[in-house]
């Protein structure tokens, strides 16, 4: 199986503001989906992405050019968040409202959520946002989980205190554990390469790298969820409700996260992507097997899955969560325990200048860009009911890419 990305659409954002993260999605009540750009200077901007005609994309076939160059991009609203240069967003409704909700967070460490246009909830944890997501139980409960430049996880509810709070172990704490535990316990990794990286860094540098929420089900087949965390450290942390309740040491340390169904364990797994440029999963087992070598530091993963894809892979327990809306992270993806789809495809970008595919493990597709991709989100960005790959990158750019798949 193979996946072509075509170009849809470049531009240089020229518009007088510099972006850290995008995003595509449906916002508070409105009918369409938008693209939203987190900005250097605290502001959120909703950009629309419309294509105007068909007609655009006729001639442009006829042409044999496949970039489309009249669409409307234009501002469509600036959100002032009255804070720093943004770091993270999440689009979630956290109001429960019924509209989709905007959360964000900056560089001074202020947590900003909008609803209906305006903010409705501030708060400060004191450091820069590194990290955050929301993490939906297995009861229907939601938090709002930070995670900064100290280590510090934080978990927030709109209008209440604070719900729970944990500092996770420096590299020194997690070596007294592991020398506790003894030299001749066996370990619960099955890597193949066995060379592993080790951290030097002291508490003070301590950062909260990413945040999934992840549902699993645990030895006895029960329905669980955790808050999966990674910092500087050559681990990764399961949270649940501020109780940490399992690390997982890791070759090297883990940048990005995300779950989906990746090989052929009936369950939902992790994807890592790591500093040494290995993608690692983590299933239900919490053991850590390896995915691929990407060969480059990894920044970002996150999980496609095409409808064209069709390998009868039955997914269980169905939570998939990305990045973006509640992902990374994408869109919460959801599916029935009697669904059969194909595995999903892992999308990895990182120190390098293109886009990477992988489906079971194989490089499928690379789209080659001028540029570092920093930033990416995928959805029906143009309104038109198929979905899109949007990569921001270093320039201050954005692309658009349609996948096709061929056998």
């Amino acid at each position: 199986m193979k996946l072509q990305l075509t170009s849809l659409y470049k531009k240089r954002i020229d518009d007088g503001f510099e972006f850290n993260v995008l995003l595509v999605g449906d916002l508070f009540k409105s009918t369409r989906n938008h693209l939203l750009f987190g900005c250097t200077d605290g502001r959120i901007i909703l950009y629309r992405g419309d294509i105007i005609t068909n007609d655009n994309i006729n001639n442009n076939n006829n042409n044999n050019d496949t970039t489309i160059t009249k669409i409307t991009s234009c501002i469509e609203e600036v959100l002032e968040s009255k804070g720093a240069s943004i770091q993270s967003l999440c689009l979630s409704d956290i109001t429960r409202f019924g509209g989709i909700d905007i959360v964000s967070g900056d560089s001074h460490g202020n947590l900003v959520a909008f609803s209906n246009h305006q903010i409705i909830y501030r708060d400060s944890i004191g450091e820069a946002i590194s990290a955050l997501t929301t993490h939906h139980s297995i009861n229907g409960d939601f938090d709002i989980v930070v995670g900064d430049r100290s280590g510090m996880i934080t978990a927030f509810k709109p209008f209440q205190s604070v719900q729970w709070k944990v500092r996770l172990p420096t590299v020194v704490e997690l070596r007294r554990l592991s020398l506790q535990r003894g030299d001749t316990e066996e370990s619960s990794t099955s890597v193949d390469h066995t060379s592993v990286a080790t951290t030097l860094q002291s508490s003070s540098s301590q950062r909260i790298r990413d945040i999934v929420s992840y549902r699993t089900v645990d030895s006895y087949n029960v329905e669980c969820s955790y808050t999966v965390v990674s910092d500087n450290t050559n681990a990764i942390h399961f949270i649940d409700r501020g109780n940490r309740v399992n690390t997982i040491e890791t070759p090297a340390p883990i940048n990005c996260i995300c779950s989906g169904y990746f090989d052929d364990d009936q369950q939902q797994q992790l994807a890592l992507g790591s500093e040494n440029g290995y993608i690692y999963l983590v299933g239900s087992d919490m053991k850590l097997r390896t995915y691929c070598n990407v060969g480059y530091p990894i920044t970002k993963l996150y999980r496609y899955q095409s409808k064209s894809i069709n390998t009868k892979h039955q997914h269980h327990n169905g939570n998939g969560n990305g990045h973006g809306i509640s992902n990374g992270n994408g869109v919460n993806n959801k599916c029935s325990n009697n669904d059969d789809v194909g595995l999903d495809c892992l999308l990895c970008i990182g120190h390098f200048h293109s886009l990477k595919v992988y489906y079971n493990k194989d490089l499928i597709c690379e789209h080659i860009a001028d540029d570092w991709i920093h930033t990416l989100s995928i959805g029906d960005v143009m309104n038109r009911g198929e979905e899109v790959i949007v990569i921001g990158k270093l320039n201050n750019s954005i692309e658009y890419l349609k996948p096709t798949v061929t056998h």
